[in-house]
């Protein structure tokens, strides 16, 4: 009877040890929800400190000056913004000026369209070096081209900027080499899309990549107009 009374006790004890841990427990779990919380808030307050100071490194070409700039040259008003869509037609002196005055990165952009590009122009060679944004979602380069030019030009500085380029980028108008298709295709491997809309394809034979789209995610690729 005493053996049975003792076991009766260290049962009861066991299940109260059992209570106290689990509500222990339920005391760290509501701590760590809590962390994780503060954890979210802090990282989305980070966010918006990187975005407020990436603004401010940009100088003169923030995004109200840049309004400014942009409206007091080509006279058209846009109100620039991170989903801003700006195209700029090339064959305009305006939208050319504008261009060629930038001494400094633009300001991050939702999507840039380059239309109708000079042949050879240096302006746009040199936007491309120094003043493409830091971030842009969909670039489009040299759109509505009524000729077909050499890309060796640009194809540098295009492969430097498609690390820029989160999701969509596209050339237009260009005759395109091997060595140019496999340098830029192997730089945008990881677009959700890139192509050569509207271009000339000089090849003799299928490509070598030599590896170099290993691990690519491309969704897609687009050769319309080829």
């Amino acid at each position: 009877m005493e053996r049975t009374k003792g076991s009766g006790t260290d049962m009861k004890q066991l299940q109260e040890e059992i209570h106290k841990l689990q509500e222990e427990l339920k005391q760290k779990e509501h701590t760590i929800e809590a962390f994780e919380e503060e954890s979210k808030r802090m990282h989305h307050e980070i966010e918006n400190l990187k975005r407020k100071f990436n603004l401010l490194s940009q100088g003169p070409y923030a995004y109200p000056s840049i309004t400014t700039h942009h409206t007091n040259i080509t006279g058209r008003d846009i109100q620039f913004d991170p989903e801003t869509i700006l195209e700029l037609d090339l064959s305009d002196p305006k939208h050319l000026k504008f261009l060629s005055s930038l001494d400094h990165k633009m300001p991050d952009l939702g999507g840039l369209t380059l239309s109708k590009i000079p042949e050879g122009n240096e302006d746009v060679k040199t936007f491309l070096q120094t003043g493409f944004p830091s971030e842009v979602r969909e670039f489009t380069y040299n759109y509505s081209s009524s000729q077909i030019s050499c890309l060796d030009l640009y194809v540098e500085e295009l492969a430097a900027v498609s690390q820029r380029v989160k999701e969509v980028l596209y050339v237009y108008g260009f005759e395109v080499s091997e060595s140019n298709l496999v340098t830029l295709l192997a730089a945008n491997k990881h677009k959700a899309w890139f192509g050569f809309p509207d271009c000339k394809l000089s090849l003799s034979s299928v490509p070598d990549f030599g590896g170099k789209l290993e691990g690519s995610t491309l969704k897609g690729f687009g050769l319309s107009g080829c």
